[in-house]
């Protein structure tokens, strides 16, 4: 495993959701949003700024 520095947070959200797919990521009054779905939300907005022309740098 590398270092953490050396991860980007989409690494670290995508491994999480690998080992915890259903278990809960983020809970907010009475809404729960699991691993899989954070992390299938957070490709989609990644998808969306790289069809807009966002790159690295």
């Amino acid at each position: 495993m590398r270092a953490p520095y050396s991860r980007t947070l989409a690494d670290l959200l995508f491994e999480q959701a690998e080992r915890h797919g259903a278990g809960p990521a983020v809970i907010c009054g009475d809404r729960v949003i699991c691993y899989a779905d954070l992390a299938r939300r957070a490709g989609r907005i990644a998808a969306g700024l790289r069809g807009l022309g966002v790159r690295r740098g």
